[in-house]
């Protein structure tokens, strides 16, 4: 029977290996077309909440957190962004022990931002 955790790490370095590759072919392309690169955020999700649409791929990324490293069942990433009508939401996703243990959008008011930013 193979390593379970052999297979996890060289999984885990080829995606940091094809994250890496991604981007670097969004940022040619955008320069090839004389635009500057917009790194919008590589995580896509939609939710409704109140009749309102959060969407991480037509939002700005404010700001990006990660807690713990990468691979940790308890480490988690949470980004900041704001929707085109001036909306706060907070897109989270982790491993299985974490807060975000499955993608999550919660929208946040400025306030709470602020302090999430602080923190």
């Amino acid at each position: 029977m193979p390593d379970l955790a052999c297979f996890r790490q060289i999984h885990d370095i080829a995606f940091i290996i094809f994250l890496w590759y991604d981007i670097g072919v969004l940022k040619k392309h955008e320069k090839e077309n004389g635009r500057e690169p917009q790194m919008k955020g590589l995580r896509k999700m939609k939710k409704v909440i109140c009749k309102v649409e959060y969407d991480t791929e037509s939002s700005e990324l404010i700001q990006k957190k990660v807690f713990g490293a990468f691979g940790d069942a308890d480490g988690y990433e949470e980004d900041l962004y704001k929707t085109q009508d001036g909306k706060l939401f907070l897109y989270g996703v982790g491993g299985p022990e974490s807060p975000d243990a499955e993608e999550t959008i919660k929208r946040v008011s400025a306030a709470k931002a602020a302090e999430w930013q602080k923190a």
